[in-house]
């Protein structure tokens, strides 16, 4: 679904940035701070 209507694609990803900021600090970064967040999301 998120492919086919761009505003739910939008809609999510506004979601997880609020429910996993990027700019939080985790313990796991070994691919940068990005990193964790990127495991939670998916």
């Amino acid at each position: 679904m998120e492919n086919a209507a761009p505003a739910a694609r939008h809609d999510l990803e506004r979601f997880f940035d609020k429910l996993v900021p990027e700019d939080q600090e985790f313990e796991h970064d070994d691919e940068g701070p990005d990193d964790m967040p990127s495991h939670i999301r998916m």
